[in-house]
């Protein structure tokens, strides 16, 4: 499965505080209905409040995945393999490209123990990962039993690929990873 990554994320206008009106105009392409929310006498509905929130979130959303994207040197518009194994992949040689410098930083440790040791950690910190996104996407009201699936496929290699670097069975690690 291939997305353009920018197109889903593409920077939406801010909604702009009108001068002297004292409302706010959304652009939102999730605001069904009105266009404006005013305040002043009667506060927003629970729907307008709620449509305020997603397009916050989304915005913050957005720029954390814009922010990733030039960290990880994704170009801006370029096309990502999604499926589950690539997306594995990526998380997998990122995170273990931490390895060196662990070593490093843990001389004490056989090489054996460091690989078993920086596996549970690692493998802990994508575990609340996946779940502080599993727990966005339900906010989001994003999380159908199609992306539980994904996610649960995610799930499945990346500890696959935990186990089989800490039987040091794989040459994934980056001779030369993040510092």
């Amino acid at each position: 499965m291939n997305i353009a990554v920018n197109p889903l994320f593409s920077v939406l206008p801010r909604a702009p505080l009108s001068p002297g009106t004292g409302s706010i105009h959304s652009r939102s392409p999730f605001k069904a209905g009105k266009d404006s929310v005013r305040f002043g006498a009667q506060p927003p509905s629970a729907a307008e409040a709620s449509s305020i929130i997603v397009e916050r979130a989304l915005e913050r959303l957005r720029q954390v995945v814009n922010d990733a994207r030039a960290e990880l040197g994704i170009p801006e518009g370029a096309t990502l393999d999604t499926s589950p194994e690539a997306t594995a992949q990526r998380i997998v040689d990122f995170a273990l490209g931490f390895f060196n410098q662990y070593l490093g930083n843990h001389q004490e440790l056989s090489e054996d123990d460091a690989r078993q040791e920086f596996a549970t950690f690692i493998g802990t910190a994508i575990q609340q990962g996946i779940q502080e996104a599993q727990d966005i996407l339900g906010a989001l009201n994003a999380l159908n039993p199609e992306v539980e699936s994904l996610i649960g496929a995610i799930e499945s290699i990346l500890q696959e690929q935990l186990d089989a670097f800490a039987a040091n069975a794989t040459g994934a690690v980056a001779a030369n990873g993040p510092t």
